[in-house]
């Protein structure tokens, strides 16, 4: 059987979404060709999603090669009917191996019992769903190698001792439950606590605030832990932590450090790359103080190749100026700073993500000056070029949850952009979300059905692959929302109605 993919200019009624009428309308489309195995995935999918919830229509769309396109729409996920999403801290998290199969993490609660969930899936119904009980867990995260191991981190509260717990948990082929790991127990001062796992390849890191300091671990392919730096300030917090992993695997932090509860704000930058006899990192560079309160406008990333590899620190100081440091990633002696080259104006600088390809660092922020009414969307390419920035966006609406990643495309890289699109009062009555990227332009991708709420989001990219997870209401519950690419063709550009 072959079966063609929806026009993007072809409306679906709600009558039609049950699966023998979309298989109807799979078979008239303009675009190519899916085989039979692929068309059979998708399909066996359509069958397993209630209609009652299945509000997803296949929009089209924008292929960026002569292949086969595939795609599958936004897709709920409903592991645990009657719980809403636990919209605290970091509400989802997704990643991505090499094959295209993702891995997504996400906190749900009723009233005082709370669920750790993790899916392991290709196109939305899971080969894997596992989950955990935890009453006080808070701050999932999860990465995955390029072999397909899972890591899952969070923290939770213990009420007895008065101590918040750090957990790992490690889900390989054949896994079929959550079995933490302790990785640290004390009391903190950090509002909100942050805690990060990344990969590159078969490495994995997990950064994590510990008493009075910061703290890194190695979780593959071998354990080694230490500091990555004392807080400069006693019971400081931390408003924001980032994290990459250079090609020689080793580990870059970059935080926003702050004395409680209106102290001083530091920026801050650690590496392993240089380590002392005790493991701690040992290339550190800080940037303060200021009276200025950053918040979450901070990034970190890797360009170019040894022997050239570079760090790139980015952030906003001072009167919502933008700025980057710079240095070799394995060894930092000093880190040179450049103000970034804004237009004339008065900036509100409220979000800021940054991505590396190749030797150039592609910089998108979220932010309001004196010709917007709401914060827009900004683009800076080639940042060592020093260019003005492009306004990408210009509509009358708040923005939040801007994610930046690098996708593959034939045989070059682009940077793709995404966000979400808000009513930030009363009735909510708009909350979608988007993503641009260069030469290919702007293309909503999700649109929830019901109370708008800005629940949060996530987008994650290996190679060509490509997925986001968007949290919004569905029949009186809040639940992520899952899409992306398939096949190797797309970026996931399809539309929820």
């Amino acid at each position: 059987m072959r079966v063609k993919l929806p026009r993007a200019d072809e409306n679906l009624s709600p009558d039609d979404l049950v699966r023998p009428a979309i298989v109807n309308r799979l078979n008239n489309n303009r675009y190519g060709w899916l085989n039979s195995s692929h068309a059979s995935a998708i399909e066996s999918e359509l069958i397993m999603i209630p209609k009652r919830i299945f509000l997803v229509v296949l929009m089209g769309t924008l292929v960026l090669t002569a292949c086969i396109p595939g795609i599958f729409p936004p897709t709920p996920l409903l592991a645990n009917t009657g719980y809403n999403l636990d919209t605290l801290t970091n509400p989802t998290a997704i990643a991505i191996e090499p094959n295209g199969r993702k891995s997504v993490f996400w906190l749900e609660k009723e009233g005082t019992t709370r669920n750790l969930i993790y899916w392991r899936t290709h196109f939305g119904e899971p080969t894997l769903a596992v989950s955990r009980q935890d009453r006080f867990a808070a701050a999932p995260d999860v990465a995955v190698t390029d072999s397909g191991t899972a890591y899952l981190v969070w923290y939770s509260y213990n009420p007895t001792s008065s101590q918040n717990v750090f957990y790992t948990a490690t889900l390989s082929e054949g896994s079929t439950s959550i079995n933490p790991v302790e990785l640290y127990a004390g009391a903190l001062y950090d509002t909100p606590i942050l805690i990060r796992v990344i990969a590159r390849g078969e490495t994995v890191y997990v950064v994590y605030p510990a008493y009075g300091c910061l703290r890194y671990k190695r979780l593959s392919p071998t354990p080694a832990e230490g500091k990555v730096a004392d807080y400069l300030i006693p019971n400081s917090s931390l408003q924001n932590l980032q994290v990459t992993i250079d090609s020689s695997n080793k580990l870059h932090v970059a935080w926003v450090e702050k004395g409680n509860p209106m102290g001083n704000v530091f920026i801050r930058y650690n590496s392993n790359a240089t380590i002392t006899p005790a493991r701690d990192m040992n290339q550190g560079w800080n940037f303060g103080p200021s009276t200025d309160s950053p918040g979450d406008v901070l990034d970190i990333t890797v360009a170019d190749t040894p022997p050239n590899e570079k760090v790139y620190l980015i952030y906003r100081f001072g009167s919502n100026q933008l700025y980057y440091g710079t240095c070799l990633a394995n060894g930092c002696p000093s880190m040179p700073t450049t103000k970034i080259n804004l237009s004339p104006s008065t900036w509100l600088i409220w979000e800021l993500k940054a991505v590396g390809i190749g030797s150039s660092v592609y910089v998108a922020f979220l932010a309001q000056n004196s010709s917007t009414t709401f914060n827009e969307l900004f683009y800076i390419t080639n940042l060592a070029a020093n260019p003005a920035e492009q306004r990408i966006t210009n509509s009358d609406y708040s923005k939040a949850n801007l994610h930046m990643v690098r996708v593959q495309w034939q045989s070059t890289y682009l940077p793709l952009v995404g966000w979400r699109r808000y009513t930030p009062s009363p009735p909510y009555a708009l909350d979608d979300a988007y993503v641009w990227a260069p030469n290919y332009g702007l293309r909503q991708v999700f649109t929830s059905t019901s109370t708008a709420r800005h629940q949060g989001s996530d987008l994650a990219a290996n190679g060509e692959w490509v997925a986001g997870v968007w949290a919004a209401e569905t029949n009186g519950r809040v639940v992520p929302f899952l899409s992306g690419n398939a096949y190797l063709s797309s970026l996931p550009l399809v539309s929820k109605k």
